[in-house]
């Protein structure tokens, strides 16, 4: 794998996104932080900003901007296929990965 150096002069592996999908899949729990503490954090986040928006009444929540983005004409195809990519990419990025590497 190519490797630069930074700043300070350590290496570092360079990430392509080749590498990255013909790397087998480990879905046993490692040594690095579990990203419970990310959904965690996202989940905290959209509820407050909900809470928030339904307390102030001075902004939209996230959910009624979802609905309206995806009433419009021209905006309903971005939306649709931006949340296409997002079910990709936490659904079925592990037997993509999977069929890849066989």
């Amino acid at each position: 794998m190519a490797r630069t150096r930074s700043k300070n002069g350590e290496a570092y592996p360079l990430h392509k996104l080749s590498n990255y999908f013909s790397s087998p899949v480990n879905l046993e729990k490692d040594s690095r932080t579990t990203g419970l503490i990310g959904w965690a954090a996202l989940v905290a986040f959209v509820v407050g900003y909900d809470i928030f928006a339904i307390k102030s009444k001075k902004a939209e929540t996230l959910t009624r901007s979802f609905w309206r983005l995806s009433e419009g004409k021209t905006s309903k195809f971005p939306v649709m296929a931006a949340w296409m990519i997002v079910t990709f990419h936490l659904m079925l990025e592990k037997d993509v990965r999977r069929k890849i590497t066989k």
